[in-house]
């Protein structure tokens, strides 16, 4: 398989492991919405998608909407601007922080960007449900295949996030790099607890890479890890959340840097096809492919059926 097949491949996955990525996703979503009827009604569905948001309306909340990239989900009033309600409640939401864009404009590395967090959101909440099934399992209400199902999902997570605590980092550089000096175990124990995983090589200890974010560096032990995490990778997950010590977290973060690591596995090796892209041409190309696969719906009025 050629390089360009390859790439076309990967966009092409992403595309469909993001649902609600694109604005077409996300307006599709919203069927016979009630504030459509209203054409002075500044919380449409046209406003709604274009905010970030696809529906997520019940017999009882019809007006509920959603956002894939930071699953803020707000019930929204006829007059409400939803993109102002967005950056107010989540500012750091990687949507957000782009500026409402146009999915016609964005660039490949961008719209990769955002497939791989709606990838990790959608599987988030999917992990969620698994583990709720496994907590709340009742034989009068759910099978034993779905049990079945949910326990597999686990442990599948469980064996593709292994280096989601310090100490499973900090087992990473158990090994010694002929004629250096190996770190003290201050100074990697330090590594570790910043997010860093040994990637040492016949150069360095101290060369070291990140799971949640692929950032790759070489370190002197003078450093402060934590600090140049930080400003390596300001958009890491785990430099986000700024909770080093996962005594910390929550159990839904927990499970969300969880599963970033296990998104940012899956396509691991598919990224690096992107980096070995070099005609800007071929790149160009790619691009308006995935933006064909976003395009907008081509009516954007649509008759309400509620």
């Amino acid at each position: 398989m050629s390089l360009q097949e390859s790439a076309r491949n990967l966009i092409r996955e992403l595309n469909e492991s993001a649902p609600y990525l694109s604005y077409a996703a996300r307006f599709a979503s919203f069927k016979g919405f009630r504030y459509d009827k209203k054409h002075i009604a500044a919380c449409s569905s046209d406003a709604l998608s274009h905010a970030g948001f696809y529906s997520t309306a019940t017999k009882n909340n019809p007006t509920s909407a959603k956002c894939p990239f930071c699953t803020l989900e707000l019930t929204f009033a006829e007059n409400d601007d939803p993109w102002e309600l967005h950056k107010a409640a989540r500012p750091n939401c990687d949507y957000v922080v782009i500026g409402r864009p146009d999915d016609t404009t964005l660039s490949l590395r961008t719209i990769v960007s955002l497939a791989l967090r709606c990838a990790t959101v959608a599987k988030y909440e999917k992990m969620f449900m698994m583990f709720k099934v496994c907590e709340e399992y009742n034989p009068r209400i759910h099978s034993t295949a779905i049990r079945a199902q949910a326990t597999a999902e686990a442990i599948s997570l469980r064996d593709s996030t292994m280096l989601l605590t310090a100490d499973h980092r900090l087992k990473t550089f158990d090994y010694t790099v002929r004629g250096f000096r190996k770190p003290t175990p201050s100074i990697l124990k330090r590594l570790s607890k910043a997010g860093w995983c040994s990637a040492a090589t016949n150069c360095s200890h101290l060369s070291v890479k990140c799971p949640f974010c692929f950032s790759a560096v070489t370190f002197s032990e003078t450093d402060d890890f934590w600090e140049e995490h930080k400003r390596i990778s300001p958009d890491c997950d785990f430099v986000k959340l700024d909770k080093p010590n996962e005594a910390d977290w929550t159990a839904d973060e927990g499970l969300m840097l969880a599963v970033r690591i296990s998104v940012m596995n899956q396509y691991k090796t598919k990224q690096k096809i992107l980096d070995q892209l070099e005609d800007d041409e071929e790149v160009e190309k790619l691009t308006e492919q995935l933006s064909r696969m976003m395009a907008k719906p081509r009516f954007l009025r649509r008759r309400c059926s509620v």
